[in-house]
């Protein structure tokens, strides 16, 4: 079993993240939703959104689509956003257009008439966040059982821990995904082949040496939020620090979608 509280061979109270992990100062952060996020608005086709905020997006319309859009900054639009496997009713300002190379780079600020969808976002932007703080850990500090070359351990804000073992053959084999969400904790966990999800109150886990395997309480079915937030979590890992990132949400997204 991944028990995080033996992960770490320093005392539990020297500082583990990483001292040059980035800040993002900015009050909505924009994160790339790569193609896990969709927009799709009354009589228009659905176009992947590759910017998103609380308080607007981004989509590329390739061309021919680009050749008719109605460019009149500051136009009312109404629409669908889907966040993975669900969907929720967007109305949206225009408020840029730009040609590029590839079609056009529209942009549109959203115009908040029900709050289900500030919430849906929070579920979104909090992880996204979470992950682009996420920085590989040096074997030094980690415990003896994790310095193979098998193991990757990554810590970020939050705070938030995820550990990766790969199998002799290229396989993975095990990872455990632990980040915060309000007031709690939340875990996934694979191993064996099976995908475990748990949640555990913030008070139990507030010691940087936590045991995540003794104070989650595993949940009676995987939880389908929970699943969610560690996709979009992922998403946030800036490119080149886990090698490993597309593999586990490749797992999780199966889940999800079955």
């Amino acid at each position: 079993m991944l028990n995080l509280k033996k992960l770490f061979s320093k005392k539990k109270n020297e500082a583990l993240l990483p001292q040059d992990t980035p800040v993002d100062l900015r009050r909505h952060p924009r994160l790339a939703s790569y193609d896990l996020a969709k927009l799709t608005l009354e009589g228009q086709t659905e176009w992947s959104v590759y910017d998103l905020s609380y308080s607007g997006l981004g989509v590329i319309l390739p061309q021919p689509q680009s050749e008719t859009w109605p460019s009149q900054i500051g136009n009312l639009v109404k629409g669908h956003l889907t966040l993975l496997n669900k969907s929720y009713q967007a109305t949206l300002t225009l408020r840029h257009v730009q040609n590029i190379s590839e079609g056009l780079k529209v942009g549109f600020s959203f115009i908040h008439e029900d709050p289900s969808l500030l919430l849906a976002l929070r579920n979104v932007l909090e992880p996204l966040r979470w992950g682009a703080t996420l920085k590989a850990l040096p074997k030094d500090i980690t415990a003896d059982r994790y310095k193979g070359e098998e193991w990757s351990a990554y810590r970020g804000e939050g705070p938030t821990d995820l550990i990766v073992k790969y199998s002799s053959n290229g396989a993975l084999d095990e990872f455990l995904l632990l980040f915060r969400h309000g007031q709690d904790y939340l875990e996934v966990t694979y191993q064996h082949g099976r995908l475990k999800t748990s949640q555990g109150q913030r008070a139990n886990l507030d010691e940087i040496n936590y045991s995540a395997s003794t104070q989650m309480m595993q949940t009676q079915n995987i939880d389908q939020s929970t699943l969610a937030m560690a996709i979009w979590l992922l998403t946030g890992i800036e490119r080149g620090v886990c090698a490993h990132h597309e593999d586990i949400t490749q797992a999780l997204l199966r889940e999800l979608t079955t």
